[in-house]
């Protein structure tokens, strides 16, 4: 006898559109570090770190999806992470040096100051002793600045991060062979931390 099959209907394909692997607009390569030179050094001191005043609305925590339909869908997800760990980092990093003793001050001048695509690239200079600890290439510092206000004459102080982006030591020509002439360049955010030259 025979039987009756009904025909096999073969699934409908839906292709999904191809994402977007292009940025819609050009993506700034010193953005991650723009933020992070943005915040303030003063938020390491509150006792408790769970208000985290750098995610603004465009910096939200998201879920992370499966798939991203954009490369901008992926910066929006990635990088509040990036900024949460970077931080979490920093704070961890502050505590470990705090608990070897008093943190490493030095006093230097601004020299010149160069503008490097949104941040700024500061040259300072100081006179060190040749076995006294002194920053390297990479890493993060706190600057501070005071300020006079005027006309009432009140005073203020500014902190902010820096980058170390080099490190030169040169003879003390002409002064103590017990010190060294040491030449910091450091990146830093013109709006969170104003600098002109000559300032101390």
């Amino acid at each position: 006898s025979a039987q009756l099959q009904a025909p096999v209907k073969r699934p409908i394909q839906k292709e999904l559109p191809s994402p977007r692997v292009e940025p819609s607009r050009p993506v700034n390569p010193d953005y991650f570090l723009t933020c992070i030179l943005q915040w303030k050094p003063q938020w390491m001191d509150q006792p408790a770190r769970t208000v985290l005043p750098f995610l603004t609305p465009g910096h939200a925590l998201q879920p992370v999806p499966l798939m991203f339909g954009s490369f901008d869908d992926y910066l929006r997800t990635f990088t509040p992470l990036l900024l949460l760990e970077t931080w979490e980092m920093i704070c961890k990093e502050r505590e470990i040096a705090n608990s070897k003793g008093p943190l490493t001050q030095m006093k230097v001048t601004v020299g010149t100051c160069f503008e490097a695509r949104c941040l700024l690239l500061v040259h300072t200079h100081t006179l060190v002793k040749k076995q006294a600890p002194t920053p390297a290439e990479g890493d993060l510092v706190v600057l501070s600045s005071t300020w006079v206000g005027d006309p009432q004459g009140q005073e203020g102080l500014t902190q902010a991060f820096g980058v170390v982006e080099k490190v030169t030591k040169q003879p003390n020509i002409g002064g103590s062979r017990d010190f060294i002439k040491l030449i910091l360049c450091i990146k830093v955010n013109p709006t969170a931390f104003p600098v002109t030259e000559g300032q101390t």
